[in-house]
C-alpha cells in the first residue's frame, strides 16, 4: 500500500492506537508457542511503532513496508530510540530474501490491503517460505461485521487546529471497504493545505483466511478476537480478528 502524503501524518492521527496492545498480546502469544522465537518480520510496518516495540523486547526484527516514506519516518524513530532495525521495501505478495525467520507479523489489518484470494495465498506461501521448520504467523484482519455494521456508511470527522479530516467509509461490492479521506493540514496561521487519499480494502470471511492458509501448508493453531487470548469469545462481536498459525513440514 502507498500511502503517499499520509504518511507524514501518520502518526499524528494514530496516536490513540492500541500498539501497546498488540505489543502486550505478541508477547502473550510467544510466551505460550513461542520459546524458539528469535528472528522476527514485522510485514507491512508502517512507521515501525510495533517493531520498535518488539526489538526493545530483544527480538531481532526486520521492518517491512511497501511505503518509502513510511520506512524513512521509521528508521528516524529507530535512531531517536537507539533501536538497530533493518528497514526494507517490499511488497508482502512478493516478499523474498528471507530464510529460517522463527516468526512473522502484520497488524492494523495490513491483509486486508490484498484483494485477492490469488495475491492472499501468494503472500501465504511467500511468509511460509521465509519461515523455519516451526516458525509461527500472527495476523490480523477486520471482522466482516464489525465493517458492515460500525464502518459501512459511516463518516468520521476529526476537527483539531493542526490536523483535520472527513473519512467516509462504504463499499461499492461484496466485501469491499473503501476509505475516502480529505485532510486539512495546517502549515501556518489561518493556513490549510488539502490532500485527499483513497484506500481500498477487501474483507473476507474467516474461513477463507483459514483456507488459503491451509493450502499454503500451515496449520492454524488458534483464533483470537481483539486483543484477547480468551477462548470463549464470540467471533461474530469482534471487530479485529487474530489468526495465529504455524508452519507445516511438507
Amino acid at each position: 500500500m502507498i500511502y503517499q502524503n499520509f504518511a507524514f501524518i501518520y502518526d499524528e492521527l494514530m496516536k490513540h492506537a492500541p500498539y501497546d496492545q498488540w505489543v502486550t498480546m505478541t508477547k502473550e502469544i510467544l510466551t505460550k508457542y513461542g520459546s524458539h522465537v528469535d528472528t522476527i518480520i514485522d510485514l507491512g510496518c508502517g512507521t515501525g511503532e510495533i517493531t520498535i516495540q518488539l526489538q526493545k523486547e530483544n527480538y531481532n526484527i526486520y521492518g517491512i513496508d511497501f511505503s518509502s516514506d513510511m520506512l524513512a519516518i521509521a528508521h528516524e524513530k529507530a535512531l531517536k530510540n537507539n533501536v538497530d532495525i533493518q528497514w526494507i521495501k517490499q511488497d508482502i505478495v512478493k516478499l523474498e530474501g528471507f530464510e529460517n525467520i522463527d516468526m512473522a507479523v502484520s497488524f492494523c489489518d495490513v491483509f486486508n490491503y490484498i484483494k485477492t484470494k490469488a495475491e492472499l495465498l501468494e503472500a501465504f506461501k511467500r511468509i511460509y517460505k521465509s519461515l523455519n521448520e516451526t516458525g509461527l504467523f500472527l495476523f490480523d484482519i477486520h471482522n466482516e461485521t464489525y465493517v458492515k455494521n460500525e464502518l459501512i456508511g459511516h463518516s468520521f470527522i476529526q476537527n483539531e487546529r493542526e490536523i483535520a479530516y472527513i473519512w467516509d467509509c462504504y463499499s461499492e461490492k461484496e466485501g469491499e471497504l473503501i476509505h475516502d479521506l480529505s485532510f486539512f493540514v495546517q502549515e501556518k496561521e489561518d493556513y490549510y493545505v488539502r490532500f485527499d487519499e483513497t484506500h481500498i480494502q477487501q474483507v473476507y470471511p474467516v474461513e477463507t483466511y483459514k483456507n488459503l492458509l491451509e493450502e499454503a501448508n500451515f496449520t492454524i493453531l488458534n483464533i483470537y478476537a481483539d486483543f484477547s487470548l480468551k477462548m470463549n469469545i464470540n467471533l461474530a462481536d469482534a471487530k479485529r480478528i487474530f489468526i495465529l498459525a504455524e508452519k507445516r513440514a511438507k
